[in-house]
């Protein structure tokens, strides 16, 4: 009942995020990629409409390129960087709402590609992030190469109350030290949650981490890992899944809470009937030995 109550709540807040934009894109889509088909030199750009536009970006690009860019959100905690896009809900639910939504703005960035729509990480997300540090929306963000020869967007400054900018060490920086024998996803993620917790006095929170995965939620995973942070002992567990995932950190301004979630990486391709049609993504390491499941 209780992870029940937070899937919800976690879905009205991502549901409003979108939702409440201060311009609305013609598809009433959190973000979009368009081809600008120059021959001289081809690019594209990524448009976002909701409250939390460089995440809403990130995953826009990850589906656009078939790539899996994990992000950490810096918190939002200045109140010029919130807004109460759930005044009414909370008036007519008294005690089931807490929390803020960030107060991001429309935002664009236009990036380098080539004339079959390819793109290289680095020139795009560099890019992406040159342009969202240099706006007026919340948190400052740097490019990172994960353990596992990855990619993660991590929040480095955040505004204060008092209107101060301040650095931010992620929670997911967290050295952790733990044995996951044989257990699910789903339980694997809380354990990890409960030792960030426990170490380094932060606030994550795992319930929905595997909410979007359907029945991969379920799957076994293991490991052994000492006083690693725990960004690579996510990310190891996710590339021992057959379909790419990528991860987030989530922050909701006003509860102070750090919500992990995992997302399945898709493509699309044109089916038989010539109707284009999205499908997840192989992970590489399994690309040989499995046929797809879609």
């Amino acid at each position: 009942m209780k992870r029940l109550i937070v899937i919800m709540c976690f879905g009205l807040y991502f549901s409003n995020v979108y939702a409440q934009t201060n311009t609305a894109s013609p598809e009433q889509l959190p973000a979009k990629i368009v081809h600008n088909n120059d021959d001289d030199s081809p690019t594209a750009t990524v448009f976002t409409y909701s409250r939390t536009p460089l995440q809403d970006a990130i995953r826009q690009i990850n589906d656009e390129y078939g790539w899996a860019i994990n992000s950490e959100d810096a918190p939002t905690v200045n109140a010029l960087e919130m807004v109460d896009d759930n005044a009414d809900f909370r008036r007519s639910h008294p005690g089931l709402w807490e929390g803020y939504s960030p107060n991001g703005h429309p935002f664009h960035s236009t990036f380098k590609e080539s004339r079959t729509h390819h793109a290289e990480v680095v020139t795009v997300i560099e890019q992406l992030l040159q342009d969202y540090n240099a706006s007026t929306n919340p948190g400052r963000y740097s490019l990172e190469r994960t353990a596992q020869n990855g990619y993660v967007i991590i929040g480095t400054k955040y505004k204060s109350e008092s209107g101060a900018e301040l650095a931010f060490t992620p929670p997911l920086s967290c050295p952790i030290t733990l044995t996951i024998s044989t257990m699910s996803l789903h339980d694997a993620f809380q354990l990890i949650a409960k030792q960030v917790n426990e170490t380094c006095k932060t606030n994550l929170n795992a319930d929905t981490a595997t909410a979007l995965l359907g029945q991969i939620e379920n799957s076994i995973v293991s490991g052994t890992y000492n006083r690693e942070p725990a960004r690579d002992v996510i990310e190891e567990l996710l590339l021992q899944q057959r379909l790419l995932l990528y991860y987030s950190v989530d922050y909701v301004p006003g509860l102070n809470v750090y919500y992990l979630a995992t997302w399945i990486v898709r493509e699309t391709i044109t089916g038989a009937d010539g109707n284009q049609v999205r499908r997840p993504v192989i992970n590489k390491k399994f690309v040989d030995t499995v046929e797809h499941p879609f």
